[in-house]
């Protein structure tokens, strides 16, 4: 039979004018009556807030054999799985799953985070000082309800937040072949961020200009 379609993950922080195939191989044996091979997967994910991911065509088709009579040599390869993560903009035909707006830095005693999010949620945790804390739960409403976003209260000894989200699999399958994962994870919906010291000005308190006076 043919071979799968093999997978493929795009990440950036943009993602436009692109075309990604994952189809299932064709036998080369004609003379034996073996199936095309499955479709493979492609995901795809921006980190942006809006517009980033646009005129994105992905294919994950199984295999087909268009050589007459290929229904009766080679049959059809299943379909494989298509994700797009991040806001969707022009990419039909697929899954979309979670994403985390792009953030490095802060300098304030807070936290104000932000993602996309499929319509049954998202799962949000945050690590400070070695503990992970869910600060997201994906029977939380939103508005617009294809964002999640919070805000997360820093101590002043706090330095470096570990933050990762995970799109939500509601009343998922558990048969041999229909198995889902209850949360899906993204390489688009996570952030590393550091606390960096606010400016502080030095000088004096007290300056005397002297006197100024026009010539004549």
């Amino acid at each position: 039979g043919g071979g799968g379609g093999g997978a493929i993950s795009l990440h950036g922080s943009f993602v436009r004018d692109v075309r990604v195939t994952a189809r299932g191989g064709v036998p080369t044996r004609q003379d034996i009556q073996g199936g095309c091979g499955s479709g493979g997967a492609v995901i795809v994910g921006g980190r942006a807030v809006t517009n980033v991911i646009q005129n994105v065509a992905a294919n994950a088709d199984g295999g087909f054999d268009a050589v007459a009579p290929a229904a009766s040599r080679h049959l059809t390869g299943g379909a494989g799985r298509i994700r797009v993560d991040g806001p969707l903009n022009g990419a039909s035909q697929a899954w979309t799953g979670v994403s985390m707006d792009l953030l490095t830095s802060v300098s304030g005693s807070s936290v104000a985070l932000g993602g996309t999010k499929t319509a049954d949620g998202a799962y949000v945790w945050a690590r400070v000082a070695g503990v992970w804390q869910q600060i997201v739960t994906p029977g939380q409403v939103f508005i617009p309800n294809t964002r999640w976003q919070t805000t997360f209260a820093l101590l002043p000894s706090d330095t470096v937040m570990y933050v990762v989200a995970a799109a939500a699999v509601p009343s998922t399958s558990t048969s041999t072949f229909t198995r889902q994962p209850e949360i899906v994870f993204s390489q688009s919906a996570w952030n590393v961020i550091r606390r960096v010291a606010a400016t502080r000005l030095q000088g004096d308190t007290e300056v005397s200009l002297g006197q100024s006076q026009c010539p004549g």
